[in-house]
């Protein structure tokens, strides 16, 4: 397995191997996300065309199917390759499967509870805030 910094002979960081990994990773993941998300949209806005736009929504819950793809298989790799039976590490990322999957899944579907608990569980204070504002305005359109 390559390492994402390399240290030059002077012990500077190679950008290139920093940055690289994260373009790639846009690349892969995100845009496809986002193409998923607008179709979504476009689909929605021909059945529902008085209400307010949710591709955010959209890209929020396709994302977090994903995360939870990725906890799961991250958690088998453990398993399977690192032999290391059910550990913390593992409860923990199974766990992170099925909240993050499930939320996902009912943020899709437009429900409050799914969106207000998938912002929750993100810790991450700028999602709260966007997610804030964002919902705020969507919160009537929501279902329960």
């Amino acid at each position: 397995m390559k390492p994402i910094l390399i240290l030059t002979d002077n012990n500077t960081i190679n950008i290139l191997s920093v940055i690289a990994p994260f373009f790639i990773i846009l690349l892969i993941i995100v845009l496809p996300v986002i193409i998923i998300a607008n179709r979504l949209e476009k689909k929605r806005k021909n059945k529902f065309p008085n209400q307010l736009p949710f591709t955010y929504g959209y890209y929020c819950g396709i994302m977090s199917i994903f995360v939870g793809i990725m906890c799961l298989i991250f958690a088998l790799y453990k398993i399977i390759i690192d032999e290391v039976g059910i550990s913390e590490l593992v409860l923990t990322l199974f766990i992170g499967c099925v909240l993050y999957s499930v939320a996902g899944f009912f943020v899709i579907k437009r429900k409050k509870n799914a969106w207000l608990f998938l912002t929750l569980i993100s810790g991450n204070i700028f999602i709260w805030i966007i997610n804030y504002y964002y919902g705020k305005k969507r919160w009537n359109e929501l279902e329960l």
